[in-house]
């Protein structure tokens, strides 16, 4: 992208920040507070209803995705033992489950990433 375009449209987006009071620095301004348990934290209403919805019907499969996928030449075992620990590293919710808290109410509970690969592979 041309460089002087970049530099006027930074420029339109400070000043609409400044018009509407919000700082545009990162080290201004109200910071949003982390959470107390950043391992637990309430459902969304999406999950909430995905989970009223698996809770009626616990044999339900409509968000599985399947996929058949075929190699072709030697498979590196270890490699794809890595890359599929550093996919769960990357994305919380592959770890993240849903128990009830002491409240009866669902909660997501994240799991820590696993150290080391954990993936069975025949």
């Amino acid at each position: 992208m041309d460089r002087d375009l970049v530099e006027r449209r930074a420029a339109l987006l400070r000043k609409r920040l400044a018009s509407a009071g919000i700082s545009g620095r990162r080290t201004g301004g109200a910071q949003i507070p982390k959470r107390a348990d950043p391992g637990s934290a309430p459902l969304s209403p999406s999950q909430r209803r995905m989970w009223v919805l698996h809770r009626l019907d616990t044999t339900g499969t409509a968000y599985n995705v399947c996929l058949h996928v075929t190699f072709a030449g030697p498979l590196d075992v270890a490699a794809l033992r890595e890359a599929l620990r550093g996919l769960v590293v990357r994305h919380e919710v592959l770890r993240t489950r849903y128990p009830l808290g002491a409240d009866e109410l669902p909660r997501q509970r994240i799991d820590p990433a696993p150290a080391a690969p954990e993936f069975p592979v025949p």
